[in-house]
């Protein structure tokens, strides 16, 4: 189902509206099943239901739950993950952001010699029993919802540490809006981050492209690299490349091996 999930917002990135009918024939399931996936989605604040079919969410305000994420576009995340994890070097420091994607490069840093900071509990708890991993964590107040330690007392913390790479999760990408975040805290988390980081690099799927979410976090002329499943399209695509912003995706990954 959760792959189904995956393949239904790719679809609903590039058309304004997508039937029921043309999603049953396309993903060669019942009109029923797509019926029942979308009132799923809906749910969980992942498209917009409209008489007869679907329509993607290009501007979010409420963040869906840390958990109702972690089922869509899984394969991708695991490709992105791949990617990033090649780029940690050992014995370095990094930072990992709180997001169902950074999690994926968390399964692979198990056994790394590093050290990681974090305000993610999902991310500390794959670390947990790790031998390896020096795992750094602020103080501060825990959002549930995201599972991630925010407020005052963490950007006072994280803006005594400085780390090489910093692994961050977003909301959005938008050529105009630049990268954005659901949460208010949270995007002020990352611009500490972001300040102390050698490198900041973004994880992020295609279905983030064009989406702006509530809070700003920073323009896009402020990444180092952007690792994603595919590379972006139009305005967004060039206002990268004018950033300099490397785009790493599994093609580029490939031919570089």
């Amino acid at each position: 189902m959760g792959k189904r999930y995956s393949q239904i917002l790719r679809l609903l990135d590039n058309q304004e509206f997508m039937s029921v009918s043309q999603l049953s024939q396309i993903l060669e399931v019942s009109p029923m099943t797509i019926r029942r996936d979308l009132d799923e989605m809906e749910s969980k604040k992942l498209i917009r239901r409209l008489h007869g079919g679907a329509a993607a969410i290009k501007t979010q305000n409420n963040e869906p739950f840390y958990r109702d994420r972690a089922v869509v576009q899984v394969d991708e995340k695991r490709l992105i993950a791949q990617i990033a994890n090649e780029l940690v070097q050992d014995n370095s420091i990094i930072a990992v952001d709180s997001g169902s994607t950074c999690f994926e490069l968390v399964k692979l840093l198990q056994n790394r010699p590093i050290t990681v900071v974090t305000n993610s509990f999902p991310v500390m708890e794959g670390l947990l029993y790790s031998n390896t991993v020096k795992v750094i964590v602020p103080c501060g107040n825990l959002r549930s919802h995201e599972g991630a330690i925010s407020g005052s007392d963490t950007i006072e913390y994280l803006s005594k540490l400085h780390v090489d790479q910093f692994f961050m999760g977003v909301g959005g990408i938008d050529s105009n809006a630049g990268i954005t975040d659901y949460n208010i805290e949270d995007a002020a988390v990352k611009r500490i981050i972001i300040s102390n980081a050698s490198k900041v690099i973004v994880l992020a799927d295609s279905s983030k492209y064009n989406r702006v979410t509530f809070a700003n976090i920073c323009p896009v002329s402020e990444l180092d690299i952007l690792v994603s499943d595919s590379k972006p399209a139009g305005k967004l695509y060039e206002n990268l490349q004018r950033s300099g912003v490397q785009i790493i995706t599994p093609s580029e990954a490939k031919e570089d091996r």
